[in-house]
Order: C-alpha cells, then structure tokens, then sequence
C-alpha cells in the first residue's frame, strides 16, 4: 500500500518479499463416459510479514472446490 492509500484505521505496511508454501489435493472420479466429478483441497500458510498486516485476519488458509464436469 502506498503512503497516499493510509487512513487512521489502515497504517502505510510494506512486507517485503516473502515465500507463500501451499499443500494443495485434487482427485477425478468418472461417473460416465462424459461426466465426472472433482474435488481440491488447498490450504495455504502465511509467513510472519504477511500475517503482521492489518489487513490479514489469519495465519492459515483453508479452501476446498468440488464440482462437475460435463465434456461435450
């Protein structure tokens, strides 16, 4: 954030560089021919420059995506 974009409530914060690690699962499971389903599980863990940002309400991440596919 630049010093113009400060407010009262959001001080000025530069993190630096920083290395973002990740775990990430996916899996497929084929119900016909042209369907399947699919699913991601991602959970993403934040360094200490990150979390130190006003901004970031948390250390750990943790998401999930499941879905259908149809192919044409």
């Amino acid at each position: 954030m630049n010093a113009s974009e400060a407010t009262a409530q959001r001080v000025q914060y530069a993190p630096g560089n920083s290395t973002l690690p990740y775990l990430s699962v996916s899996t497929f499971y084929s119900l016909t021919e042209k369907t399947s389903l699919f699913a991601n599980i991602n959970s993403s863990f934040l360094p200490s420059n990150v979390v130190d940002s006003p901004i970031v309400e948390g250390k750990n991440y943790l998401y999930t995506v499941i879905g259908l596919n149809y192919s044409f």
